[in-house]
């Protein structure tokens, strides 16, 4: 008897998977597009827009390919993680790119270090309280919390490193950004 209701639960975890898949797939895009109408009055830049974007699409591709490695499965659970990174991790570049703005017209390094030192520790902190508060239960009841909280945690970590080597590398490689593009 139990046998038959694990078959029929994943049956139905299964059914439930494939049709919030594009619902999903779309809450991903309406975020996406969102954030860059947001960055929109945020950032005059077209290239600012776009460099901000950077870790937290790195740490999202990022993490999938990890879980395709490492052969963990989309499910549900898992599908949430690109909107819910996506999400958070964008404050991070907004706040970099503000106080980078600050320093308008100063040296490059300057700007950058003004940067970092006024947002870098709260980057820090913010990121490392989101991987926490992600961070899984032991309880072997919730699998698929237990799963995302990991894997959302990991992906936090990764928009943070690709915070502080994507986002003054990209500003580098470039003319200066200004606000007016």
């Amino acid at each position: 008897m139990a046998r038959s209701a694990g078959a029929g639960e994943s049956l139905l975890q299964v059914k439930v998977g494939a049709s919030l898949v594009p619902t999903l797939a779309q809450s991903f895009a309406l975020t996406a597009a969102l954030i860059f109408v947001v960055f929109l009055f945020v950032f005059r830049s077209p290239r600012a827009r776009l460099l901000a974007m950077i870790p937290s699409l790195f740490a999202i591709l990022a993490t999938f390919l990890g879980m395709r490695l490492f052969g963990a499965s989309l499910n549900v659970a898992t599908i949430l993680i690109a909107t819910t990174v996506l999400g958070t991790t964008e404050n991070d570049q907004i706040h970099f790119f503000h106080h980078l703005h600050e320093r308008e017209g100063a040296p490059l390094d300057e700007a950058l270090l003004h940067a970092l030192r006024v947002s870098g520790r709260a980057i820090v902190f913010a990121t490392l309280i989101n991987a926490a508060g992600s961070w899984p239960s032991r309880s072997p009841a919730f699998r698929r919390c237990r799963q995302f909280g990991l894997v959302t945690s990991a992906a936090f970590m990764l928009a943070l490193i690709a915070d502080f080597t994507a986002l003054p590398r990209t500003v580098d490689d470039g003319p200066p950004l200004s606000p007016e593009g």
